[in-house]
């Protein structure tokens, strides 16, 4: 049965597109099929899957989101496992086109994917760091929530403003899977203090840090600028065993919560 999984933070550079790329890789390599949908303006998802090359598609999402093609018109086949549904700079005005045309909705992504989610395992979404029809819309079709930050004060803040988005989306099956510390550094007693911290705001959004925690690396800046997963690019590093180390943990969460219900 698919999972579609909301990669999001309302707070900037917290990961979001390098977690969405962790797991389109993670999971692919173990064998499930995966669809990733880009909603970021900034298309940088759409641009590492892509090898930084044209795509041939009849759409983007954000002609998804406007009913101008369907979800199987817009799909790209990167290799075997994974597909995309590509960004493209146009989301930059969704809401107001999404406005002028009365389809100002959030349920539009939800009616779009109900044709193809029986061919995947996972539909993974990422989204852009702000609140908005796109970020609604995928809230709305999703079954879990995946929540990036770093330690820091700031993103502390941040998911109480991501707390009161949630509370206001119409999706009663919505489940926070977890929060995913990146860019972290366990050599300083901030960071550890931080972590701290955000186990209390976990606890609040009846929720998990989760245990793996995503160290700062610059083997994962060197795979994305390769194009490659931090697989191809270096399997036997430690920024790889860290990754793996999060997917195993994120499948073993996956299943247990599945169990659950």
């Amino acid at each position: 049965m698919c999972k579609v999984i909301t990669i999001t933070n309302q707070k900037g550079g917290t990961g979001k597109t390098t977690t969405t790329l962790f797991l389109a890789h993670g999971l692919s390599s173990r064998g499930y099929h995966v669809l990733v949908i880009d909603l970021d303006q900034q298309e940088d998802t759409t641009y590492i899957l892509s090898g930084g090359k044209d795509y041939e598609s009849k759409g983007s999402s954000f002609e998804l989101l406007t009913q101008q093609a369907t979800a199987q018109d817009c799909i790209v086949q990167i290799n075997l496992l994974i597909d995309l549904i590509p960004a493209t700079q146009r989301l930059a005005v969704l809401d107001v086109a999404l406005y002028k045309n009365d389809m100002y909705r959030a349920d539009v992504l939800k009616e779009a994917l109900e044709p193809i989610k029986s061919k995947y395992d996972f539909i993974l979404i990422d989204t852009p760091p702000a609140l908005s029809m796109a970020v609604t819309n995928a809230l709305t079709v999703s079954d879990r929530v995946l929540i990036p930050v770093q330690a820091d004060l700031f993103s502390v803040k941040g998911l109480a403003d991501l707390q009161r988005t949630l509370e206001k989306v119409h999706n009663p099956n919505l489940d926070v899977i977890g929060i995913l510390i990146t860019r972290f550094n366990p050599r300083t007693v901030y960071s550890k203090a931080l972590t701290a911290d955000l186990i209390q705001v976990a606890k609040l959004m009846h929720t998990r840090v989760f245990q793996t925690k995503i160290k700062e690396a610059v083997a994962i800046k060197e795979a994305l600028h390769q194009f490659k997963s931090i697989d191809e690019y270096d399997k036997s590093s430690n920024a790889a065993k860290n990754v793996n180390q999060f997917i195993d943990e994120f499948l073993e969460v996956n299943r247990n919560d599945n169990k659950e219900k």
